[in-house]
């Protein structure tokens, strides 16, 4: 088994990365910046150690004598500055890359987003469009990877995950999920929305870290880059339908059809204005919720310009390079892991607990 340094670890798909290396009988490092919690690291029998993998000198240290680098640092936050998320997301790559001269395999954590609005069943060599500035950071940082591993001569692989969920997430779904939370506190109990609409891929955050594992041993997988989705796509509407259930909010389907969303890009300026306003208002209602019902105020619930953008565009992708590797994934049921996460936030006071479906 091989000494593996994860950056980044002690966020969300970090931690599943400890967790996953550890499962498959390696040595981890596990490293992030000093203010980071690793303690659940240590306790599952992982090294840890502070880092900053925008310094050369901490990344140096961080992944001196180390066998296999999986760099999954970066900055997942769609309302970050763009200078932060360029330093993160693609200058610290570079940084991560010349730390890793001389390692045996590197595995670099990129995004579908590089695709940017896509078509269905998006291959892995199909045209890069990425858009938000998020979608960006991450298309340059991949750039960064190759050509920097290229010229040093360490084997590279990209995974490149869709929307990742999960058990601790705060970001991506989450922000919804508390959401609906909050409306079905609120008594706001019932949403307008259509069937069908866009179709867009999320994924288990323990198949984007089983993948990384895949990755970083088998030998067939430098030197490509790779997508990691669930099995089957959702459409928008039943995105939501899912999401809404985990409050037991009901969706009144007696809405609009999805075509009437070609008028939203006009009405972006007006709609931004209205979301920095009702995100105030709901981060405020949030914290009432949270002291009323004795929540950990780990959540906020929000919604987001790329997020809209993202729900009203195709986002599918095509997964069979991954599979040829004889990767399958142990979370295929999107509607079962949306409803597992849930679940899961309501056993840590993340959200409360409804008990009966409103009428």
């Amino acid at each position: 088994m091989a000494k593996v340094v994860i950056t980044g670890a002690g966020g969300f798909l970090g931690t599943a990365m400890t967790r996953a290396f550890l499962a498959a009988g390696h040595q981890v490092r596990a490293t992030d910046l000093a203010r980071a919690n690793l303690s659940a690291h240590s306790d599952l029998g992982a090294e840890t150690m502070p880092a900053d993998v925008t310094d050369s000198e901490d990344a140096k240290r961080a992944l001196d004598g180390m066998e296999i680098v999986i760099h999954a640092a970066g900055i997942f936050d769609l309302t970050a500055p763009d200078a932060l998320l360029w330093k993160v997301n693609a200058d610290a790559v570079v940084t991560v890359c010349e730390a890793a001269s001389g390692a045996q395999r590197l595995v670099h954590i990129s995004s579908t987003g590089v695709y940017g609005r896509c078509g269905l069943g998006t291959g892995e060599d199909d045209p890069k469009n990425a858009a938000m500035a998020y979608e960006r950071s991450k298309w340059d940082g991949e750039k960064n990877a190759v050509a920097t591993c290229k010229k040093l001569g360490i084997p590279l692989a990209v995974l490149r995950p869709t929307l990742i969920y999960g058990e601790g997430s705060r970001y991506g779904l989450a922000p919804t999920i508390a959401l609906f939370a909050l409306r079905r506190k609120k008594g706001l109990m019932t949403l307008p929305i259509a069937r069908g609409g866009p179709v867009g891929h999320i994924v288990h955050v323990d198949d984007v870290a089983a993948a990384a594992v895949l990755l970083a041993t088998h030998p067939d997988a430098p030197g490509h880059a790779y997508n990691v989705a669930d099995e089957e796509p959702l459409h928008a509407g039943d995105l939501i339908r899912a999401l809404a259930e985990t409050s037991r909010v009901p969706i009144n389907n007696m809405a609009l059809p999805w075509w009437t969303t070609r008028v939203y890009p006009p009405l972006k300026p007006v709609v931004r204005r209205i979301l920095v306003d009702q995100n105030t208002r709901m981060a405020r209602a949030w914290a009432r919720m949270v002291d009323e019902e004795g929540l950990e105020n780990a959540l906020l619930p929000r919604l987001d310009m790329d997020f809209i953008d993202y729900v009203l565009g195709n986002h599918s992708y095509d997964t069979s390079r991954l599979q040829g590797l004889g990767f399958k994934c142990a979370h295929p049921d999107p509607y079962a892991g949306i409803a597992a996460t849930a679940k899961w936030y309501r056993s840590q006071r993340w959200i409360p607990t409804f008990e009966e479906t409103p009428a």
